[in-house]
């Protein structure tokens, strides 16, 4: 289930920037949704009042009896955006209309989030070779070093891969990121195919992927495999 809800500018900030983890809920007179209803699996979309959007994933939706035990349990760190006390909490989370009558009639939900990041398009560009093993063979899985740019992608994101030769372009979805501390490493653990090509040793790509990038680049930005789908 999706559920839309209203959000203040600074918790939705916090949600987006990872130092909100947990949005408090209270069904009062007014608002007289049942966050019971909310699952974990379930989709939140917050608005905020730029009328700005996001989209969390629900891990899990714990009930408490009231806002002191919900900070007791659950730690002031990711369920607050205005302050680490959690006395100031209390008074914080009763300011909110019907919320201090709402608890005392139904108690108080603690909304464990993760933030779901709206899918961007990375470019990449491959030669023509590495490029039709995706198109017509089994390669599903790019190698690249873990820098700064590849460190902005995300699961959900999509590739556009361009042909260096031919200029055209392949678009991907990412499935999965597979994180190494060495190209042996990774390469050890997946089916040659799946990397490259089948008629190609595993000495051959590690010989390869250390003529494009150096040892030091190598030990400083750790390896990346990103395990993608062909998008139909």
């Amino acid at each position: 289930m999706e559920y839309k809800l209203n959000l203040n500018n600074r918790a939705f900030d916090a949600i987006k920037a990872g130092t909100k983890k947990i949005e408090i809920r209270v069904t009062t007179d007014k608002n007289r949704m049942n966050y019971e209803d909310i699952k974990k699996g379930d989709i939140l979309e917050f608005t905020n009042e730029k009328l700005e959007k996001i989209k969390c994933l629900v891990k899990e939706n714990a009930w408490y009896e009231n806002s002191s035990k919900l900070l007791e349990m659950e730690g002031t760190r990711f369920t607050l955006s205005s302050t680490n006390d959690i006395n100031r909490g209390i008074d914080s989370i009763n300011r909110f209309t019907g919320y201090k009558e709402g608890i005392e009639k139904n108690g108080i939900h603690a909304i464990h989030l993760e933030y779901q990041p709206q899918p961007k398009i990375v470019n990449m560009s491959l030669y023509n070779e590495n490029f039709g093993y995706i198109k017509n063979g089994t390669k599903r899985i790019e190698i690249r070093l873990n820098d700064e740019k590849r460190k902005t992608i995300c699961v959900g994101d999509y590739i556009e891969f361009e042909n260096l030769d031919t200029k055209e372009k392949l678009m991907v979805r990412v499935v999965a990121l597979l994180n190494y501390e060495t190209i042996e490493n990774l390469i050890n653990d997946y089916k040659i195919e799946l990397l490259l090509d089948k008629g190609i040793s595993k000495e051959e790509l590690i010989n390869i992927f250390n003529n494009i990038y150096s040892n030091e680049d190598q030990y400083k930005y750790k390896i990346l495999g990103i395990k993608f789908e062909i998008v139909k």
